[in-house]
């Protein structure tokens, strides 16, 4: 399998799986700190490593994703400053305070404490980050505290169950 994130200097973004897009991101329209998130992911997923390549857009104004990896150079020609290959990454394993850090910065210090003061778990919580994101209300959210929040739901929804968190 082969996975590549594509950056373009115009701060669009595109995961493409085995040659084919398969997401993208607008940064007028989309939070695009999450596509580098969801890539690693699935990097460390999949078990494949992740190919982050720096491009220019195609130089026509109404470009799309199909123009884009036409224009890509080939993997064989690519330079060092195009492309940035990562190794499927071993899941990090966070604490409870590092949980509580992301989802304050995410949500806002006093959407999460009254969250917490409601009796609200850290699923309950995750779900509420997910919709914060899915209705763009978290725009400022860095990648890092998302990737805390995004490693957390997935144990606590697609693996195991449990909360997968350090209690320091």
């Amino acid at each position: 399998m082969k996975l590549e994130l594509v950056l373009l200097s115009t701060g669009d973004s595109g995961l493409i799986v085995n040659g084919q897009i398969a997401l993208s991101a607008d940064p007028q329209f989309d939070n695009t700190s999450t596509m580098e998130v969801i890539a690693r992911n699935l990097s460390s997923i999949l078990g494949v490593e992740l190919a982050i390549i720096s491009a220019e857009p195609p130089p026509m104004d109404d470009w799309n994703w199909d123009d884009v990896l036409e224009t890509l150079p080939s993997a064989n020609s690519r330079t060092a400053a195009e492309v940035t290959i990562l190794e499927a990454e071993t899941p990090v394993q966070y604490t409870k305070a590092d949980f509580d850090k992301a989802a304050s910065q995410i949500l806002g210090a006093d959407a999460y404490a009254h969250l917490v003061a409601g009796g609200f778990n850290r699923a309950d919580i995750c779900r509420e980050v997910s919709q914060a994101i899915f209705m763009q209300e978290a725009l400022n959210a860095s990648a890092d505290a998302i990737q805390v929040i995004c490693a957390t739901a997935k144990r606590l929804w697609r693996v195991d169950g449990m909360l997968g968190l350090m209690d320091s």
